[in-house]
């Protein structure tokens, strides 16, 4: 443990100032939370202040600081101490959103509540300053010694100065950021902190010693009443004495937590009682009375420093507004508690008048005791029933008066509000004309390009109608065309195989001799007649290197289409050669035709494989003799299911095909 200065030395070194080095320490570690934006810095700082301050481990440190905090006492330490904590934690739970803790708090920020809650609570038991019991005059009745000295109360003021200072700092910090702190945080180590927060939450005054402290000592009445014997005193009025027969003092004295002397001095106030006697003390002006906090009904009349305080910070001109709320938001819970401690308090009873005293010494020797008797019992005449309508009265009176108030201060602030908000909305009602402005132009343009894409939409489905029609009429047309085309070739035939150059100059007498010979010259009555006759494409020239090329083929219109026909139906009746040449002969049908005959090649092939007679008929139809009936197909499709429920059982097509 750190040795360090006992507490006599203390008390005389009171108001001293804090070393240099301390002081230094204090400010660099709350540098880290001034800075404009937060950096990992400051959780170094809140380690150094819980191992420092709440810890006492000066383990790390230099030779220096660890000298100047062993030169003070821990309690003057705690006290120097206790505004950077109050400041840092103040910044972190400013800071709690941006730092990504919104749910559940950090380290850094659980270990500097830690601190905070144990300088407030904690440390008044672990290190007494010897004047008090920490930082704040602590007793509960809020007074020291009656019998202090003038520099005690020296040393009191001075420490009534800091501790308001302290009380004040801590409500002007954390009433705005009270909704910072959830009960969630609280738990664990943290747990000890609801004795703090939990009333603040509520708008009251926390019940700890450092804020429940009062500011003007309380006073107690101390009664004396005279006997057969002498005078006795008496610490309560209702005590009463059968042997009573002589006068009642009343005086008045501060409490105090020492202990009531031991002797038979009962009252020190121009009067002595010892055993027996009565006996004069004018010089004496200490006193000593019973111990015990104001009793219920006057407790709430007493101003503590927290009430103080939160009066100085309402005072402030540039506290926030959430702070505003709060102060006004308890001190109309205060004025409420006192006046409910008010209505249950019990009228006082009067009081009888006391005879004066027989004896002519008694009045000479106690003046002021008699004069205070008299001035009791004047005090005490009233009856009940005025005390009752007084209270009564005094409630109205300041009923209307709170009213008066709250309603004098929610107009004050509306106006500042409304000023304040008028001032920083003015920029953003500028922009917002802007935008409406700007959003009004869009708007009409948005609307042009409305129109324009109806618009657009209605042409386009004219369009898509006008092209499905033009698609349909297309279609039909092309249909129409082939048809002619077709029909124009009704009367051409098509000879593939007769070589090159062999008609000559005169291809239409060469074709004529061609089906003559080709056929014999009974097979026509008369020699065909031939309208033209003409090889299809240009003259292929051959390279010696190249493969020989088949002769191009020969196109002959007939005149007469008999003539065409019967050639057609005897084609497949024999086999046809010239000069040592096939010849093959075909219908002349256009290139659309011939795409859609030429499609049914893999049906014929199959049909033709299993001997089964077909041939094609215009334009392009199938037609099948099988089992004594004749079949006919329009598509391929049609032929090849055909053939797949007659031979398809045991075979398959692919292999049929090959």
């Amino acid at each position: 443990m750190v040795k360090r200065k006992s507490q006599d030395e203390t008390q005389a070194d009171c108001g001293r100032g804090i070393p240099f080095p301390i002081q230094t320490f204090l400010w660099r570690q709350t540098s880290a939370f001034l800075r404009p934006k937060l950096g990992k810095q400051y959780e170094a700082s809140c380690v150094s202040f819980e191992r420092v301050l709440v810890e006492n481990k000066l383990h790390g440190l230099s030779p220096a600081l660890t000298e100047a905090i062993q030169s003070i006492s821990r309690y003057e330490l705690l006290q120097a101490a206790l505004p950077h904590v109050l400041h840092c934690t103040a910044i972190l739970l400013s800071n709690r959103n941006k730092l990504g803790h919104q749910d559940k708090l950090g380290v850094a920020e659980t270990k500097l509540l830690h601190t905070l809650h144990w300088m407030l609570l904690e440390a008044p038991q672990e290190c007494p300053s010897g004047m008090g019991s920490h930082a704040f005059p602590a007793n509960q009745s809020g007074t020291f010694s009656s019998g202090s000295t003038e520099e005690d109360e020296n040393i009191r003021l001075k420490l009534y100065q800091r501790s308001m200072a302290t009380v004040e700092l801590f409500i002007f910090l954390f009433a705005p950021l009270i909704n910072r702190i959830k009960e969630s945080d609280l738990t664990f180590r943290l747990a000890s902190g609801l004795v703090i927060w939990q009333p603040m939450w509520e708008h009251r005054q926390p019940d700890v010693p450092v804020f429940s402290t009062f500011i003007k000592p309380a006073r107690n009445i101390v009664t004396a009443k005279r006997t057969s014997t002498g005078i006795k005193l008496c610490p309560s009025q209702d005590d009463s004495n059968s042997g009573t027969v002589g006068i009642q003092v009343v005086c008045e004295t501060s409490k105090s937590n020492t202990s009531p002397s031991t002797g038979g001095q009962g009252c020190h106030r121009g009067n002595s009682v010892e055993s027996g006697g009565l006996s004069q003390h004018a010089s004496q002006k200490s006193f000593s009375a019973p111990d015990g906090p104001p009793v219920a009904s006057e407790r709430a009349r007493y101003a503590t420093f927290f009430d103080v305080a939160v009066l100085r910070c309402l005072l402030q001109p540039h506290w926030v507004e959430e702070g505003v709320y709060w102060a006004l938001m308890f001190y109309l819970q205060r004025l409420r508690q006192i006046l409910e401690e008010k209505s249950h308090r019990q009228p006082e009873q009067p009081k009888t008048a006391l005879p004066r005293p027989r004896s002519s010494s008694m009045v000479a020797v106690a003046p002021s005791l008699v004069n205070t008797h008299k001035t009791q019992g004047k005090a005490n005449s009233p009856t009940t029933e005025t005390s009752q309508t007084s209270s009564m009265e005094l409630t109205e009176q300041f009923d209307n008066l709170r009213s008066a108030l709250l309603s004098e201060l929610t107009q004050s602030i509306h106006t500042a509000v409304k000023k304040d908000l008028d001032t920083a909305l003015a920029p953003l009602n500028s922009t917002l004309n802007q935008v409406k402005e700007l959003y009004g132009s869009q708007e009409e343009r948005i609307c042009g390009v409305g129109t324009t894409l109806d618009q657009t939409e209605q042409r386009l489905s004219l369009l898509e109608a006008k092209l499905a029609t033009a698609i349909t009429e297309n279609a039909w047309l092309k249909d129409k065309v082939d048809d002619l085309e077709n029909c124009s070739c009704r009367l051409n035939l098509r000879v593939v195989g007769i070589p090159e150059r062999v008609e000559g100059s005169n291809p239409v007498g060469f074709m004529t001799h061609f089906f003559n010979e080709l056929f014999g010259m009974d097979f026509f009555p008369t020699p065909p007649v031939l309208a033209r006759a003409h090889r299809l494409g240009s003259l292929a020239t051959s390279d010696a290197s190249d493969a020989p090329k088949p002769p191009r083929v020969f196109i002959v219109a007939f005149h007469n289409y008999q003539d065409k026909q019967r050639i057609v139906e005897h084609r497949r009746r024999r086999d046809m050669k010239f000069r040592g040449n096939k010849i093959f002969i075909h219908e002349d049908v256009s290139a659309e035709l011939g795409r859609k005959q030429k499609a049914f090649k893999e049906a014929k092939a199959l049909l033709y494989a299993k001997g089964v007679k077909f041939r094609m008929r215009y334009p392009a139809r199938l037609k099948v003799s099988f089992q004594n009936s004749k079949l006919f197909f329009d598509t391929p499709e049609a032929a090849m299911e055909f053939y797949r429920q007659q031979w398809c059982s045991h075979t398959s097509v692919e292999t049929l095909a090959s």
